[in-house]
C-alpha cells in the first residue's frame, strides 16, 4: 500500500515486500517463491499448568496474516524436549 502523501510504503504481508516483488521478476516462469515460517512456543499440556512442553509448528507465509493464523493453516511437527538446568556450572564461562 502506498501513501502518496507521505511518500511511505506500508507493508503488511512478507509477499508485499521490495525483496519478494523484485526475487519473483527474476524466477523462471511458473515458478514462485514459498516461505516456510518454524515457530515453537511453551504451552500446557494439562489445566493445571503442571506438565508443559514445546510443540513446534509450521506455516507458509505466502498466504495472508489473517488466514495464516487460523488453526486450519498450521501443521504440528513435533515437540522440543524440555531441557532441565542442573544448576552445575562445568566451566568457568558458562
Amino acid at each position: 500500500m502506498k501513501d502518496d502523501r507521505a511518500e511511505t510504503r506500508i507493508f503488511g504481508e512478507p509477499f508485499e515486500g521490495n525483496w519478494w516483488l523484485e526475487t519473483e521478476k527474476n524466477l523462471p516462469s511458473l515458478n514462485r517463491l514459498l516461505s516456510i515460517i518454524l515457530y515453537s512456543d511453551t504451552t500446557t499440556f494439562d489445566g493445571l499448568g503442571k506438565s508443559s512442553g514445546y510443540p513446534v509448528f509450521l506455516t507458509l507465509g505466502n498466504i495472508p496474516n489473517h488466514v495464516r493464523n487460523l488453526l486450519e493453516a498450521k501443521i504440528l511437527l513435533g515437540f522440543l524436549p524440555k531441557v532441565q538446568d542442573t544448576g552445575i556450572k562445568t566451566t568457568e564461562s558458562f
